[in-house]
């Protein structure tokens, strides 16, 4: 498993705005959504309540992808706080 870093922005995460392959450019870098989900982990589950992934979980908002997107990089560069979001082609 990769770690990185978090992102936070005002973005439509859904799949129908970002589907896995969207490739974004943020500042200098260039990523691209995967297509692997971004589900509540033990760390969500401490500090939220069991309805908050239940939530989450139901298959209408499977697709609105709620908690977010995971990247991968496909050219490193330099993220800045403002920087704008462009989705690529």
């Amino acid at each position: 498993e990769i770690l990185g870093d978090n992102l936070f922005a005002t973005l439509d995460t859904s799949q129908q705005n970002l589907p896995p392959g969207t490739k974004l450019l943020i500042g200098t870098a260039l990523l691209e959504v995967t297509s692997k989900p971004h589900r509540g982990c033990h760390k969500f589950a401490a500090r939220t309540v069991p309805q908050a992934r239940e939530f989450l979980d139901l298959p209408e908002n499977l697709p609105l992808q709620l908690r977010g997107v995971h990247l991968q990089v496909i050219k490193p560069g330099e993220v800045r706080v403002g920087d704008r979001i462009q989705k690529m082609g």
